[in-house]
């Protein structure tokens, strides 16, 4: 079964054009993004959070572990839930712009929420097992979850296809190609690493609030996201015009 090498520069350039044509509606996107998962992880924990056990008189008694663990819980989920359906915008209207695909944008919404919930059920799978991978490599900074990682690169382009299985198939894909799915992964998280530090860098040193360091970081890490989609989606296109073996070759463009 032979590969065919994919330029991965050219990957980069042209998920960058299509990122860049849809740069309005993605900042939008990840404005919105930010705003709710701060609404909700403040609602979850004014609705779940019990920090302390207190007598009739009001008087401490202890830690209650459960009623911090539960809103921490439940908090991260619908935050993760948020960041898929962003994911999903990104991967949609990526595929849109690579092939060019003028439908109404009404449609395209349409379309994607069609395709919501397999897509979201496959990411959290994902992050589970990059999650326990991190955990079970803890002495080794987390080594296993980073290889993981790697190697579902492509979940989201093939669970938004409806493939049977879609971490399978990316496993596949990015083992193939790992030296340029590397690439990718340090293209996407490098700036993100950066763009978070010098943030957190800025309201540190009070130049402005917590509360609006965290807003801009979401928004920038979910523009990030997007760009890391379009690369994504980018580079599965180029492949799939190439020599994609048969089992792997659904066109991403056949999709939009």
């Amino acid at each position: 079964m032979s590969y065919q090498k994919v330029n991965v520069g050219e990957a980069i350039a042209r998920g960058w054009r299509v990122f860049a044509g849809k740069l309005a509606i993605f900042s939008v996107v990840a404005l919105v993004q930010a705003v709710l998962q701060l609404v909700v992880s403040q609602a979850i924990f004014e609705a779940l959070s019990e920090p302390l056990f207190t007598g009739g008189n009001g008087d401490l008694i202890g830690i209650n572990l459960w009623g911090i663990l539960l809103p921490s819980i439940v908090s991260i989920v619908s935050i993760y839930v948020l960041t898929l359906l962003a994911d999903l915008f990104f991967v949609r209207f990526a595929l849109a712009g690579y092939g060019d695909d003028r439908r109404p944008t009404g449609r395209l919404l349409r379309d994607m929420l069609r395709r919501s919930l397999p897509f979201i059920g496959w990411g959290l799978l994902c992050s589970l097992m990059v999650f326990l991978a991190g955990i079970a490599t803890l002495f080794t900074l987390c080594l296993g979850g980073l290889v993981v990682q790697v190697f579902v690169l492509f979940v989201p382009v093939f669970a938004y296809e409806g493939r049977q299985n879609p971490i399978w198939d990316s496993f596949r894909l990015s083992g193939r190609y790992m030296r340029e799915v590397v690439v990718i992964i340090v293209v996407a998280v490098v700036p993100m690493v950066v763009a978070t530090v010098a943030l957190l860098a800025g309201a540190f040193f009070g130049l402005y609030s917590l509360a609006v360091g965290y807003f801009l970081i979401s928004t920038l890490c979910a523009l990030v996201w997007a760009f890391r989609s379009c690369v994504i989606v980018s580079f599965y296109c180029l492949l799939a015009r190439k020599s994609l073996p048969a089992e792997l070759a659904k066109p991403a463009s056949r999709a939009a």
